[in-house]
């Protein structure tokens, strides 16, 4: 039986002893083999039974060293394939965070880059971080669906959450309706400088609850990046 199905298909690829990468999805999971999608295999010339890698790169390196497999058919598609590994449920796991972190990565604005003057009333973002009774209003540096740099007035800089400390950020514009709350661990910390700020890391726990607040967050990531792309355009 399989442990883990998926509909977002993490990405791989499957790479021959000569160097040659080609794309594949992850289909589906089970104790001893995945099951892959991938249209492209003959570039890998005659690579049935033969020895190759799957990895999460194009490219082989010591932090990325990809799995030893073999190619099989499935017999029910022509594009789809089974390789038997040593452990395929560490890699779909490595897969599915790979394509999360991309994902996170890919939905990232610079909130200060063009200056408030240039953001519309509808997008315009007021943050707060909460830590019990206590709240502290900042101006948001760099936003994603990872986390979020914010910068403080520098007389709250000694008062600031501490490093590792477990906080609510409140993220607030028309844009979104209510008031966005996204649980945070403070990553980074810096108080002595002339701009105190702060570094936030969301604490995603994959709950119905969490992915309604990050497809909020994506939706407002992505209306922000389309509006730094029309001031640069102009």
């Amino acid at each position: 039986m399989p442990f883990r199905l998926s509909n977002s298909r993490p990405l791989a690829y499957l790479i021959s002893a000569a160097g040659i990468a080609v794309e594949c999805r992850l289909v589906r999971a089970f104790e001893d083999k995945i099951e892959i999608y991938a249209p492209d295999v003959s570039d890998l010339g005659h690579s049935l039974n033969r020895e190759l890698k799957l990895a999460l790169t194009e490219t082989i390196s010591l932090e990325n060293p990809g799995e030893p497999t073999r190619l099989a058919g499935t017999g029910s598609d022509p594009d789809q394939y089974i390789l038997h590994l040593a452990a395929p449920h560490h890699f779909w796991d490595a897969a599915l965070a790979a394509q999360a972190d991309n994902r996170r990565r890919a939905f990232r604005v610079r909130t200060m880059e063009f200056g408030t003057a240039k953001t519309r009333p509808l997008l315009k973002l007021i943050s707060h971080v909460e830590q019990g009774e206590s709240q502290f209003t900042g101006t948001p540096m760099d936003l994603s669906l990872g986390g979020c740099s914010l910068q403080f007035p520098r007389h709250r800089g000694q008062r600031l959450p501490k490093r590792n400390s477990q906080v609510v950020l409140v993220l607030e514009a028309p844009f979104l309706g209510e008031a966005l709350r996204l649980p945070a661990q403070v990553v980074r910390h810096f108080t002595h400088t002339k701009s105190p700020r702060i570094s936030l890391r969301f604490e995603a726990d994959g709950s119905a609850e969490w992915l309604r607040k990050e497809y909020r967050l994506q939706d407002y990531l992505m209306e922000r990046q389309r509006e730094q792309i029309r001031f640069r355009a102009a």
